[in-house]
């Protein structure tokens, strides 16, 4: 009696599975019917990269191929008609806050210092602050331990959803390394056309011998004179 139950249902799970598999070939996803809607949804957008997004798809892709002697790699139109200021995702979560810390650590250092918290004995004049580089002194101690406190809370729970799901890059494999070869290769050079026209993608040597070239016009630079050591 066990057996011919067992037998039933291994053969309602083949039936079970070449369904679902037959919906997620047809339509892309299978809801889970245990699940309620709101559920089923933010699961199924949780698994689509940027590219699945309706109405995400980059229309205005635009790459100038000013190559001589040499043939883009595959896929360069594609992944250079994203622009040259196209974001790529974080391979981990903890990757995405690290300059974020580093930054609200800064901004909460000087609103403690504009507002009179910090030692006044140093030169540091509030009306006169530009952002820049300067490092201001450590907060009251209560406010670093707040900062502490925080910063490991928050790294515990990333730490912990990088263990349930970890996030999928927004570029294919294929892109990926190929951003990495343009970066070492020899042969090409990827620069910003005039008038936001999109990228360009030249040889290198070209480019070099341009350079080299248009510095020896004595109408736009003039040869500096070696001076003599006192």
């Amino acid at each position: 009696m066990r057996r011919q139950q067992r037998r039933f249902m291994n053969h309602a799970d083949q039936v079970v599975g070449t369904f679902r598999r037959a919906i997620e070939h047809q339509y892309g996803f299978a809801a889970d019917p245990r699940l309620p809607l709101w559920k089923n949804v933010e699961k199924r957008l949780g698994d689509l990269g940027v590219d699945g997004f309706s109405g995400c798809v980059v229309r205005n892709m635009s790459c100038h191929n000013l190559l001589n002697k040499y043939k883009m790699p595959t896929g360069s139109k594609k992944l250079l008609g994203l622009g040259l200021k196209y974001c790529l995702k974080e391979p981990s979560i903890t990757a995405t806050t690290v300059d974020t810390f580093e930054r609200m650590r800064e901004d909460v250092r000087r609103m403690y210092e504009l507002k009179g918290g910090g030692d006044s004995s140093n030169n540091y004049i509030p009306k006169l602050y530009v952002k820049s580089d300067y490092s201001f002194e450590p907060a009251s101690e209560e406010i670093e331990d707040a900062l502490k406190q925080f910063r490991e809370a928050l790294c515990s729970e990333q730490l912990q959803r990088s263990k349930i799901k970890k996030p999928r890059p927004n570029l294919p494999l294929r892109a990926l390394k190929l951003i990495g070869y343009f970066k070492d290769n020899d042969i090409y050079i990827i620069v910003a056309g005039d008038k936001n026209l999109g990228p360009c993608i030249l040889e290198r040597k070209i480019v070099q011998s341009r350079s080299i070239s248009g510095t020896k016009q004595t109408t736009n630079f003039l040869a500096k004179q070696k001076q003599e050591p006192d």
